[in-house]
């Protein structure tokens, strides 16, 4: 039954479709329509709820007043199975005293309000379909924002994951991965769309490699963004990545300046090394990032690759004019580096205890002569199986650098 409800005021009539079974709710509702003063009204009885969802496929509806119990179904599996059909109109549950606890629930999974039949005057009628009309459009607007939202953050991960290395150097070049004297693997594990966290292996000549891994402060979308400038530092200052030390310096300044401009407040910690796969050497600077452990499978040793504490090196993006002190490691042959971001450190199980620099160092020694790629499948697995959410909380990197064969 389709009837237009006319007052002198509204201009636009409003598309009403009640789904009510009982013909006398269903007058009081109408007249109660009938008397408002403020409205204009072109409203739609239908008795079942598969005819009225039958009828929102072929029309529009600006809100449906939705009884409860109707011959299909009763209570909260009503207003369920007519949402999950039609969740794009808005919708006001009616409910009789009985059902008022349930009518609440149907408000909690998304029905946009409700009313108790017979307590509902002309005024509150229509304020409550008119509220409902307007938050169902902010939802709406709010959920169309939230879908481009998600889709440019996807496309941002994208953009990021093609930053990292597809394809690592071998040395000399040309040879088998197993042949080379220099192995390189990484894990890359965000934990949102786009990361702070960034790593790169740099080409520098037939014999050295430069890798470089860093942790902007946070994670999301503005450390994301640091990152990206980040990258486009290491590129610019390419000349200088034979050198550690001053390498970092330049990004560093590079990194101050861009951030001043902005005045934002943001630092990263980093480090890069410098491997020779023809004088089996490593040299190495760090800015406040965690000391890499050096896995010597000869003699069966796992160990930070500074013996004390870290050299002075401050974070990139504070301070203009720091240094950074560098440090030299002879390698052996089946020798591995891991860089790590302190993601994997930070976890915590149910107690809040955090998973740790010492059972890093504990998982690592369990598995020293594993494969570089195993062994960063089951340190990312057994710091997972610690964690009390089994998930990461912060972002996660891990890159093993390894010098010749494997020790036997």
């Amino acid at each position: 039954m389709d009837n237009t409800l006319t007052s002198s005021n509204a201009p636009a009539p409003i598309r009403v479709l009640l789904v009510e079974d009982n013909p006398a709710d269903a007058l009081l509702l109408r007249e109660a329509l009938r008397d408002s003063a403020s409205s204009q009204f072109k409203l739609t009885h239908v008795e079942s709820r598969n005819a009225a969802l039958a009828l929102l496929r072929r029309e529009n509806f600006d809100v449906v007043l939705l009884d409860l119990g109707l011959p299909e179904s009763r209570g909260l599996d009503t207003f369920l199975y007519f949402h999950a059909h039609a969740p794009q109109v808005a919708t006001i549950v009616l409910s009789g005293l009985n059902d008022e606890d349930v009518a609440i629930v149907t408000v909690q999974k998304g029905a946009q309000d409700y009313l108790v039949k017979g307590r509902a005057d002309s005024d509150l009628l229509v304020r409550a379909m008119r509220y409902a009309i307007e938050r169902k459009h902010a939802q709406e607007e709010l959920r169309l924002r939230n879908e481009q939202l998600q889709e440019d953050l996807n496309l941002a991960r994208e953009f990021q994951l093609a930053f990292l290395p597809r394809q690592y150097p071998r040395f000399p070049s040309g040879s088998t991965l197993e042949a080379s004297r220099l192995r390189f693997h990484h894990i890359f594990q965000p934990s949102s769309e786009v990361s702070g966290d960034f790593f790169d292996v740099l080409p520098l000549s037939d014999s050295q490699a430069g890798v470089f891994i860093c942790d902007v402060m946070g994670h999301g979308v503005r450390a994301a963004l640091v990152t990206t400038l980040i990258r486009g530092l290491l590129e610019e200052c390419k000349p200088a990545a034979t050198q550690p030390g001053r390498f970092l310096a330049q990004i560093n300044q590079g990194l101050v300046k861009v951030l001043r401009q902005t005045g934002s407040t943001m630092f990263a910690t980093a480090f890069y090394m410098v491997a020779d796969a023809a004088n089996a050497r490593v040299s190495f600077a760090t800015a406040g990032h965690p000391s890499p452990l050096l896995l010597r499978r000869d003699a069966a040793a796992v160990e930070r690759i500074y013996a004390g504490n870290e050299p002075p090196g401050a974070v990139l993006g504070l301070l203009e004019k720091s240094e950074y002190p560098v440090t030299e490691k002879k390698l052996s042959p089946g020798d591995l580096i891991l860089l790590y971001t302190d993601g994997i450190r930070e976890v915590t199980d149910v107690s809040g205890e955090e998973f740790g620099l010492d059972r890093l160092i504990g998982a690592v020694r369990q598995r020293l002569r594993h494969p570089s790629v195993e062994l960063l499948r089951e340190l990312v697995g057994e710091a997972l199986n610690f964690s009390a959410s089994r998930a990461f909380d912060d972002d996660v990197c891990l890159v093993s650098v390894e010098w010749g064969g494997a020790a036997q």
